[in-house]
């Protein structure tokens, strides 16, 4: 049976069945573009999976990667450019993500996925794979495949990696004063950040899958916690961060930011899809929101990688692995950063 406009209605949420008469602008209008933008079925239709993208087919163990979902246009469509921007793309329920190596997570999973690999012994050929099922286009499967490759971190003993915020940077003490980074001293007292639920651990693969509800972050408390190791040495390439202010901050690719991602947006249903999690700078997107210390948001306005030599100072916080470093006046929440 042909579909019908209507159809695509109920897929996008738009109309709750197809028996109600829907129009390409009425179309328009609940997607936010303008009436003259010109639309045909054949724009939210996609007929396969062309490539699982990727920027490293070679990641190292115990880091993440970006993987997206390019697809194969209809032929005489306009190309996926609707399909791409419509709750078909990032309804998460459609894809369902994997990986023929054990251990592997995924987060953030819609037509792009955040993809942590686990501690491995040798370099080992994986394959990343994507079914695809919106309910409108036929189902379709992908796969890509990468080597992970064996870095020398051992099996997930925990540990502590180099280089993370420059000199400067300005850490907030328990007792409410701030100190730069480069004069901490194993024995320093900090204010460190208690989250519920978050899994306790300083490997990133530990927590890189856990996702925060808004509950979560109200609930939110402050401890004393201590320096137990710190070190410096210079990097090359590293990021420069700015927000609407114009303050800065440098940072290695490494270090994971407190963020929110999916604010505002919510599903067919009216369900909020937005998330709480820790990701890497390298993996941060321009949408993404930093949380302050108070749980209250702060917009990213620019990142630009930085390749120049510079020193970096990284610090290991116990009990809790969170903390909170200074942006220009702002404070906002970080991670340990664990392994390379």
């Amino acid at each position: 049976m042909a579909r019908t406009l209507s159809d695509l209605g109920v897929k996008l949420g738009i109309i709750g069945n197809n028996t109600t008469q829907i129009s390409f602008d009425d179309l328009n209008t609940e997607l936010g573009v303008s009436s003259e933008t010109t639309r045909d079925l054949g724009g939210f239709s996609i007929a396969g999976i062309s490539s699982l993208s990727t920027s490293d087919t070679t990641p190292d163990e115990a880091t993440t990667v970006q993987f997206q979902m390019v697809p194969t246009d209809v032929a005489g469509s306009p190309g996926f450019t609707a399909w791409q921007a419509s709750d078909l793309a990032s309804t998460i329920s459609h894809f369902t993500w994997g990986s023929s190596l054990g251990g592997v997570s995924f987060s953030s999973a819609d037509y792009i996925a955040d993809c942590t690999f686990p501690n491995v012994s040798a370099n080992v050929l994986t394959s990343i794979t994507l079914t695809y099922d919106d309910g409108w286009n036929p189902s379709m499967s992908g796969n890509v495949n990468v080597t992970v490759q064996n870095t020398g971190t051992g099996t997930g003993d925990g540990g502590f990696g180099a280089g993370c915020f420059a000199l400067g940077t300005e850490i907030l003490m328990n007792d409410n004063t701030w100190k730069r980074v480069e004069t901490l001293e194993i024995g320093d007292v900090l204010k460190s950040v208690k989250i519920p639920t978050l899994p306790d651990g300083d490997e990133y693969g530990m927590y890189a899958t856990w996702q925060g509800t808004q509950e979560n972050i109200d609930n939110i408390t402050m401890e004393p916690g201590e320096v137990v190791q710190t070190s410096i040495d210079y990097y090359y390439d590293h990021y420069k961060i700015k927000d609407a202010d114009g303050n800065e901050i440098l940072v290695t690719s490494e270090h994971p930011f407190l963020i929110k991602r999916y604010d505002g947006e919510k599903d067919p249903a009216g369900v909020d899809l937005s998330i709480f999690r820790f990701a890497r700078v390298s993996e941060l997107r321009a949408s993404d929101k930093l949380v302050k210390s108070d749980g209250t948001l702060l917009t990213m306005h620019s990142i630009e990688i930085v390749v120049a030599e510079d020193e970096f100072v990284n610090v290991n916080i116990e009990t809790n692995d969170s903390y909170i470093v200074k942006w220009g006046d702002t404070p906002f929440i970080v991670h340990n950063k664990g392994l390379d």
